[in-house]
């Protein structure tokens, strides 16, 4: 998932979401590192509430620009099952 906000510019999201098992890896500009890396503890905690036992949050710069052969190395080396909504 891609989103560009105006307060903190890209932010790219790469989840895999296993039963109860939650691993989210953000993608952030530089100057919002911290931000990010000062709220996992309530994100997790919120995330539990929705019944999310086993969350891994990873917080890294955007160094580069994600693009498409990123996300199929990133699905084809983490994921056994997709299942998508629209």
């Amino acid at each position: 998932m891609r989103i560009s906000s105006e307060k903190f510019g890209d932010i790219n999201i790469f989840i895999i979401n296993n039963l109860q098992n939650l691993s989210i890896k953000f993608f952030v500009n530089k100057e919002y590192k911290d931000i990010f890396i000062n709220n996992i503890d309530d994100l997790v905690n919120k995330l539990k509430i929705k019944g999310h036992k086993n969350t891994i949050i990873k917080i890294t710069e955007n160094n580069k620009r994600i693009s498409i052969v990123d996300l199929n190395n990133f699905f084809i080396d983490n994921i056994v099952e997709l299942d998508v909504k629209v």
